[in-house]
């Protein structure tokens, strides 16, 4: 590598903390350009930096910049990537990542989805060319204009495009059934994890943090209501766990089970541009997917980005009917009978069974759906104040986001009543 490289490598050490070997970055690219002849390429120059704008509990982000010439073209060639790795400036955070399993569950599910897409294309997660024990290089899809929307700005038109994918996506986890069986899974495969596990110190204390407000809210006030939120409200969220272990009795697949906004990515298609529709969709950050019921998939969506009073029993009705719909022609695309896998009444029946599961998921994930940012600046402010926030006490986190928005209060605030009526229904 000639002094000019070698220059900026030692520049970047101190943002980049790993090295990146030169041959790395070359698979990187002939990867991306789907080249068979690694003789074609050569790289030139890379440079590594911190991805603007990004927001990362569960890794560090970073931007891959390649130049490189190929034979194929006079001159040289410029492309960009995106890096997500463990986190390396906080060795709790790493650790915690690593006993989660967050990150290797996102490494099986790329390599899972690569094996699958050999033979049919569809575009509905970053192209994905690099992974070891520490990072993962994939397309960015912030350079092809791809942009994060809050739940305020998903639309119908955009919620429906997202549903689409969805159906994509559980209907390859459909065709990697057919081909391996989920029973094939080893028992100790991070798939095969619970979604939230009982004593988890972040699920308890997000408990807690709910308890104390469904106590304060004026809706709440009478005898009957307090006794039940004291003596009942945490008994019943934990019931949730149990909930989780008995889903042997209904299809199982791969599932993203964490598309909150900012994990969705869209981009209009201007007009000329080949496509059967007007909205393109990405779906990042794989973290939390698990083999489960494709209606805690859809459920978890709906609850994470639409808000009342938008989501009404009838929309809820439109949008699960729709998204079976589109199941249903993404898997006659692939030759299989969905009917054999999935009956419509059986998605119906597991959607009222997750129900609670969803609602509970939702006011946990409340002040982080709101305003992930909060928590972010607070991670690279004060670590030792976000793992208290995380582990111990949220009502000081939760406080300070309602602050800043009363939008963010309100979502709060109706996510735990929800809960709340749900459960003392069932009483």
């Amino acid at each position: 590598m000639d002094s000019v490289n070698s220059s900026k490598e030692a520049d970047m050490e101190s943002i980049f903390p790993i090295e990146l070997p030169q041959e790395t970055i070359l698979d990187v690219v002939i990867k991306s350009k789907d080249c068979s002849d690694r003789g074609l390429v050569k790289v030139i120059s890379y440079n590594i930096a911190p991805a603007d704008n990004d927001l990362g509990l569960s890794g560090d982000y970073y931007s891959l910049s390649v130049t490189f010439k190929t034979d194929e073209k006079d001159g040289e060639c410029n492309q960009q990537f995106f890096i997500k790795m463990l986190p390396v400036r906080y060795p709790m955070e790493r650790n915690r990542v690593k006993y989660l399993k967050l990150f290797d569950r996102e490494k099986i599910m790329y390599a899972t989805m690569n094996r699958l897409e050999s033979e049919i294309k569809q575009n509905w997660r970053p192209n994905f060319y690099f992974a070891n024990d520490s990072l993962l290089v994939m397309e960015d899809i912030k350079k092809m204009n791809f942009q994060c929307l809050s739940s305020s700005q998903i639309s119908p038109e955009l919620t429906k495009a997202c549903l689409e994918q969805l159906a994509q996506l559980h209907a390859k986890g459909i065709a990697e059934n057919i081909s391996k069986g989920i029973s094939n899974l080893q028992k100790d495969s991070p798939l095969n994890d619970c979604l939230l596990e009982r004593y988890n110190p972040w699920v308890q204390t997000g408990f807690m943090a709910i308890q104390a407000l469904a106590l304060k809210d004026a809706r709440n006030q009478s005898d009957q209501r307090q006794k039940f939120i004291k003596d009942e409200l945490i008994l019943s969220m934990n019931n949730i766990f149990d909930l989780l272990k008995a889903t042997n009795d209904t299809l199982k697949i791969l599932c993203h089970c964490d598309l909150r906004p900012k994990n969705i990515f869209f981009k209009k298609v201007e007009d000329g541009q080949d496509s059967d529709s007007k909205i393109q969709c990405r779906f990042v950050d794989f973290q939390e997917v698990r083999c489960l019921p494709p209606a805690i998939d859809v459920l978890l969506f709906l609850y994470y980005n639409l808000r009342e009073p938008i989501l009404t029993d009838d929309i809820f009705t439109e949008y699960t009917k729709y998204y079976y719909a589109k199941l249903k022609s993404c898997c006659e695309n692939m030759n299989i009978d969905l009917g054999n896998h999935l009956t419509d009444a059986d998605f119906e029946e597991t959607l009222d069974r997750y129900k609670g599961l969803a609602l509970v998921m939702r006011a946990l994930h409340a002040p982080f759906l709101c305003d992930p940012s909060y928590t972010f600046q607070l991670r690279n402010k004060d670590i030792e104040k976000y793992i208290e926030c995380m582990s111990a006490d949220r009502l000081e986190m939760i406080a300070a986001v309602c602050e800043k928005d009363k939008t963010s209060e309100l979502f709060i605030s109706e996510s735990i009543q929800a809960i709340v009526e749900f459960f003392d229904r069932e009483q």
